[in-house]
């Protein structure tokens, strides 16, 4: 009996140090769900979607140049661009009117934060405060100073070659490489907004301003053009530009999409080259609210062919698409309270896009802006992004069930019909014309070959 006694004492003792020391995560969890969390989080991405993407693409999530924050912070291959980093902050502290207060400044700042930002990165183990504080720091100010010189058009040592200046861009997008924005935000107000106004070309910068300049052509030449309209704060860079890609709308209208009831794909997997077969014109649309606005509408032709109509905004594709849009999706599945537009699209796009054909179509009518030169290039994207396009909520269920309804299994199996038969007709007229073709040109040729020719005049 004595020995159940001290055994239950001291396993109670044990659980009482487990939930005192766990306290914060309990407390995270507690607000775990549709409501935004207090503080910004730091995701890492989740073990699934690494599995879903080992080899050649595990590395979708990892930095390859430049680590920020403390997830990656200390990997051997990312060592060279450390030494940068600290003359980056050399840099920024001596724009200032005093450097040595700009510095202590800085430090004060970062001390007041440290509890903050530890409860930002409550997914990574953080035992030494002052080591997080100097990481964070020098992150921070390195890329400030960076954004900063983008700003200004000035000549900068790492973005002069095309190679650095895209894997650059490609890491500071990455889910696991951002730094919660307030931290940001208060080091800028101490360092770009001490600049002596005679130091900037025009005016000082905001924050955001500077990273809708660097980012300007992320997606498409109009992101430049974008303004960040939401009211709230956003937790980190990746997150700010997920905004500038979302539709304008009140307030009240985005409480109906972080509540909205969850709407599954539905089980309708027509490509682009089916759906035109059918009878459905995929068009790029021209006067549509945002960059993810479809429309589908029905109009009759000859009174009796009833021919459908799928508007869909141009998507441009290059080098960084994939990464930023992988991440993109990671951060949309790690944030409950977010809608799953970006994932909603990627998963329409994946259902669209099943052959080179289905590529080839959607170019030809403006939806798809491919940069990358190769049609199989654009195919491998959306084939393996598959996985991961899964939506909690898909956002198109409504605009994605009246195309559904549209082709009905009469119109598939007539639609079918009329393209076997008039395709292979296309087939004979163009063999017919193409022999034809080159009998002319073969007698012309022929007739030429004769100097002399008959004139009825000598």
């Amino acid at each position: 009996m004595e020995n159940e006694a001290s055994m239950g004492d001291e396993l109670l003792n044990s659980i009482r140090i487990k939930i005192i020391r766990n306290s914060e995560k309990t407390d995270a969890l507690e607000q775990f769900g549709w409501s935004e969390p207090r503080y910004p989080v730091m995701h890492r991405v989740p073990d699934v979607f690494r599995r879903q993407n080992e080899g050649v693409y595990e590395d979708v999530y990892n930095p390859i140049t430049i680590s920020l924050g403390p997830i990656h912070n200390g990997k051997k291959y990312l060592q060279a661009t450390e030494s940068i980093k600290v003359s980056y902050m050399h840099l920024l502290f001596d724009r200032t009117p005093s450097f040595r207060q700009t510095q202590e400044d800085c430090v004060t700042a970062m001390t007041v934060m440290e509890h903050d930002i530890r409860k930002c990165f409550r997914e990574v183990e953080l035992d030494d405060s002052v080591r997080l504080a100097e990481i964070i720091l020098i992150d921070c100010c390195f890329l400030i100073e960076l954004l900063y010189r983008n700003y200004r058009k000035e000549q900068d040592p790492i973005l002069w070659n095309p190679f650095n200046c895209y894997a650059v861009h490609r890491d500071l997008l990455l889910l696991e490489n951002q730094i919660p924005f307030f931290v940001l935000e208060k080091l800028f107000h101490l360092t770009v907004e001490r600049i002596p106004e005679k130091m900037h070309q025009l005016s000082v910068p905001t924050l955001i301003e500077c990273v809708r300049s660097f980012f300007g052509g992320m997606m498409g030449p109009d992101n430049g053009k974008t303004e960040y309209w939401y009211s709230r704060s956003p937790h980190h860079i990746l997150h700010l530009l997920y905004f500038c890609f979302l539709p304008r709308i009140s307030e009240e209208e985005w409480e109906k999409w972080e509540h909205s009831i969850k709407n599954k794909v539905a089980e309708f997997k027509f490509s682009a080259k089916q759906l035109d077969i059918v009878g459905v014109k995929l068009k790029q649309s021209v006067n549509s609210k945002h960059r993810f606005d479809l429309k589908f509408s029905i109009s009759r032709r000859f009174c009796l062919w009833k021919r459908g109509q799928l508007e869909i905004p141009p998507f441009y594709i290059d080098e960084s698409t994939e990464p930023f849009l992988r991440n993109l999706i990671a951060f949309e599945q790690c944030s409950p309270h977010l809608p799953n537009i970006i994932t909603s699209y990627t998963s329409l796009m994946c259902i669209l896009v099943n052959t080179n054909d289905d590529v080839e179509l959607l170019e030809e009518a403006g939806i798809i802006n491919n940069t990358l030169g190769s049609t199989k290039a654009v195919l491998h994207i959306f084939k393996d992004m598959r996985k991961n396009a899964v939506p909690r909520n898909f956002v198109y269920n409504q605009t994605w069930t009246e195309v559904k309804e549209f082709c009905t299994p009469s119109r598939v199996r007539s639609g079918k019909l009329m393209h076997i038969y008039f395709g292979k007709i296309w087939v004979r007229v163009s063999l017919v014309s193409g022999i034809v073709l080159f009998l002319l040109t073969f007698l012309q040729t022929f007739y030429s070959m004769f100097p002399y020719h008959h004139n009825p005049n000598q």
